[in-house]
């Protein structure tokens, strides 16, 4: 990334207000509900088709202030959504409700990859920045060294490579590319930019 792009970032995210609401936690729960839905049973779908399971249609979505989520999940200004790592727990934060629906969809759409990841540890990588889906089908001691080699770099996965995971899974998930736009450059589809290293 060039000087310019980290001034662009940098200027975008200055002007990236501190989210608000007066919609609660339950009211906020009703309006991101069907978002939800609607990418957990894209999700579900194409795990039925890839894994022949239907892991993902357990994942749940509760609502937590965002002043709550930034005291324990360390929130940023930027940051409406986060996803337990057991794969199992979509948390929200109210003011996610005041975002455009392209926005709330993208979001939800990013949450479940990271959930589709953290439900299957080490089968889907990124390489030269195309998603591979890694099938485990040998039941042998070198198979068995090779899925252990491949969850031990799994699990030590720096934050970047976390999201640009997520985004890639969501976006073959959806057949629609997650970008980021805004003054707090935010998921949505269509337009905007790749996500910016070190965007947090």
């Amino acid at each position: 990334m060039g000087a310019e792009d980290r001034y662009v970032r940098a200027e975008a995210l200055a002007d990236c207000p501190t989210p608000y609401t007066e919609v609660g936690s339950d009211a906020a729960l009703v309006i991101l509900e069907p978002y939800f839905k609607a990418a957990q049973e894209e999700f579900v779908a194409h795990e039925r088709e890839h894994f022949g399971r239907r892991q993902l249609a357990r994942v749940r979505l509760e609502c937590r202030s965002w002043e709550e989520l930034r005291r324990a999940e360390g929130f940023s200004v930027r940051n409406f959504a986060a996803t337990r790592e057991d794969g199992k727990l979509i948390l929200a934060a109210p003011e996610l409700v005041e975002l455009p629906e392209e926005n709330v969809a993208a979001v939800m759409a990013h949450e479940f990859g990271h959930a589709y990841d953290f439900t299957y540890p080490a089968r889907f990588v990124l390489r030269d920045g195309d998603l591979l889906r890694l099938d485990d089908v040998a039941d042998d001691r070198r198979a068995d060294q090779a899925r252990f080699a491949r969850v031990r770099v799994w699990s030590e996965r720096d934050p970047e490579q976390l999201e640009r995971l997520a985004d890639a899974i969501a976006s073959e998930v959806l057949h629609r590319e997650i970008r980021y736009a805004g003054p707090c450059l935010l998921q949505t589809f269509g337009s905007g930019v790749e996500r910016p290293e070190g965007l947090r």
